[in-house]
């Protein structure tokens, strides 16, 4: 489960169905990162060109995709590319027309421009992230796309573990509820997913930008091996938890089955019972009657 854009978690699945919260998972992707995304269309002859889609974006979804699953030509081609170098490209060749320019060595230039591109440091989860910068564009869209300012400043919500988390009342329809309740109309609120197990299990960091880390390094992959283990181990306990549940279930309903038939005799037996008192009642009273006229005729004689 990806709970940040460079972290996600390992949790057994449970109920839960797994290709749906991958699903979910890569919804979700797509969603904070639509606008680095746009659908490829067809060249026009004329008009305004498209915007050009990130190819780190790409690089990353591809790579969570692959992480959750998912098996394509599409996702190993964009894994195996070098997203850094592509942009190098377009950047070298953005700047100067190869219509109008030509670079010396064109190869060695991107080279020099994607190094510079991987220098750069990762910034931690929310750090940088300034709530007083975001300007204030009035109510929030209610249908479509939501406004720039607040899609950018819910970007950091929009995982799956926060917005199955129960939420502070507000007073005033915020963009964060709107988005919210569009992720819900498509996929509903239950996930199946204990929202407490995934803020309990350790998280694991995720480089999604360097293609080297396509190949997994062995401490990777021996931590991987041992957190599928934990969840293998949690799992079996869990189906062991469920089959003694069913066993239980069984067996109350054989009690409960035992109970309600000793109650049906128990009911029968209070009816015969009674049967048999009021028998015995009119019994006594014949006697008694009798027992009456006997003597009545011997005090005649």
């Amino acid at each position: 489960v990806q709970v940040s854009d460079s972290s996600v978690k390992s949790i057994p699945a449970g109920r839960a169905d797994p290709f749906d919260i991958a699903y979910r998972t890569l919804w979700l992707f797509a969603y904070r990162e639509y606008e680095e995304m746009p659908v490829e269309v067809k060249k026009k002859v004329a008009g305004p060109a498209k915007g050009q889609a990130n190819e780190e974006i790409l690089f990353e979804f591809a790579s969570l995709a692959h992480k959750l699953g998912f098996r394509s030509d599409q996702i190993e081609s964009l894994r195996h590319g070098d997203p850094d170098r592509e942009i190098a490209r377009r950047l070298l060749l953005t700047a100067r027309s190869p219509n109008r320019f030509r670079y010396n060595d064109l190869d060695g230039c991107i080279r020099q421009v994607a190094g510079l591109i991987k220098s750069a440091q990762a910034i931690s989860d929310g750090e940088g992230m300034d709530d007083g910068r975001w300007i204030d564009d009035g109510k929030p869209e209610r249908s479509g796309k939501p406004k720039p300012h607040d899609h950018l400043r819910d970007k950091s919500k929009m995982f799956i573990n926060t917005l199955h988390t129960s939420l502070n009342r507000e007073t005033t329809v915020s963009s964060f509820f709107i988005q919210r309740s569009s992720y819900f109309a498509f996929f509903g609120k239950d996930c199946k997913i204990d929202m407490t197990l995934i803020n309990d299990m350790p998280g694991e960091t995720v480089d999604q930008h360097s293609p080297q880390m396509i190949e997994e390094d062995p401490e990777g992959q021996d931590q991987h091996e041992h957190v599928m283990h934990m969840m293998e181990v949690q799992q079996a306990k869990l189906d062991q938890l469920a089959q003694r549940e069913r066993e239980l279930q069984k067996a109350s309903a054989r009690i409960q089955g035992a109970i309600v038939e000793q109650q049906s005799n128990l009911s029968q037996l209070v009816v015969q019972v009674a049967a048999k008192q009021s028998t015995l009642d009119q019994l006594t009273k014949e006697a008694s009657e009798k027992t009456a006229f006997i003597e009545n005729l011997e005090s005649e004689e």
